[in-house]
């Protein structure tokens, strides 16, 4: 915005660091090079609004073996944050404000493999999943002065296969295959209102995560597209208060791709895959948002 770059940075107490410290930021005059503005500020989840996690058991794939489910359970323990922010967190976006600040937006992303061995009287098989997790969102306002307005924590966990791989007796390998799923159907696509102070973000999420809205809330998985809703938060950029609705359903013969959207004049368009019939091609459609 007015021809400056926001640059920044997440840092952490030392290169072991399994969490985030805080984040440096600077502004660049894009003509002339010149530092117009520099800061750090430290980031805890003492800072963030929370809401006790609902017990209600998670609704795993029917595919899932139990062994699967508990290998998966075991590395998502292992991301879980403990008293500070994971360092799997990752930039989406700086939504530069009419106040001189901005709004930094990040997302936690990161991959795990499940390796499954099985024998069958003669030969051993080992299977290997690689899986793509898009977590909870991260919205953070800095004010022009370095300070953090607020910050806010929308729990979100989309999970696709994006790889595999089958050997058989003593490496002999018997099929693998790639998804570009999480490229598409995961994360998140945003639109940002000047004239609302308002900053709209599509995402593709579980029908049962609609009163999801804040931190020490449990996502349920959203791993099926096709079972998903398209929703959009709505993050009022002066005071941080958001909240979220759903905008139409995928069941509806159509996969919408948020993360594809871009934003054009005051509408907001993304790519969607319209699903036929077993072993037909699928088509591709736009869909027009149009946000008032």
């Amino acid at each position: 915005k007015d021809g400056h770059f926001i640059m920044a940075a997440f840092y952490a107490d030392s290169r072991k660091s399994s969490e985030i410290k805080g984040v440096l930021f600077l502004r660049i005059n894009q003509f002339t090079g010149e530092v117009i503005n520099q800061g750090s500020q430290e980031l805890s989840t003492a800072m963030l609004t929370t809401v006790p996690a609902d017990e209600e058991e998670d609704e795993d794939d029917d595919k899932e073996s139990r062994k699967e489910r508990k290998e998966r359970k075991r590395l998502e323990k292992l991301q879980e944050d403990d008293g500070g922010i994971s360092k799997t967190f990752m930039f989406r976006e700086f939504i530069p404000t009419d106040d001189g600040g901005f709004i930094m937006l990040a997302e936690k992303n990161y991959t795990y493999t499940i390796t499954t061995s099985t024998y069958n009287g003669r030969t051993w098989q080992t299977t290997s999943t690689t899986y793509e997790v898009y977590g909870d969102l991260l919205f953070v306002k800095i004010s022009p002065v370095n300070n953090v307005e607020w910050m806010h924590r929308l729990p979100k966990r989309q999970e696709l296969v994006i790889g595999g791989r089958s050997y058989a007796g003593s490496g002999f390998s018997i099929g693998s295959y790639v998804s570009s799923k999480p490229v598409t159907y995961s994360s998140i696509g945003s639109y940002y209102q000047p004239q609302h102070n308002n900053l709209l973000l599509f995402f593709n999420d579980h029908s049962k995560n609609d009163k999801v809205l804040n931190a020490g809330q449990k996502a349920k998985t959203m791993n099926r597209p096709s079972k998903a809703n398209v929703n959009m938060l709505v993050i009022d950029s002066k005071t941080g208060n958001h909240k979220r609705s759903m905008i139409f359903s995928n069941e509806d013969e159509t996969d919408a791709m948020p993360s594809t959207g871009q934003t054009i004049g005051k509408n907001f368009y993304m790519v969607c895959k319209k699903r036929g019939r077993a072993f037909s091609k699928s088509k591709i459609a736009l869909a027009k948002l149009e946000v008032k």
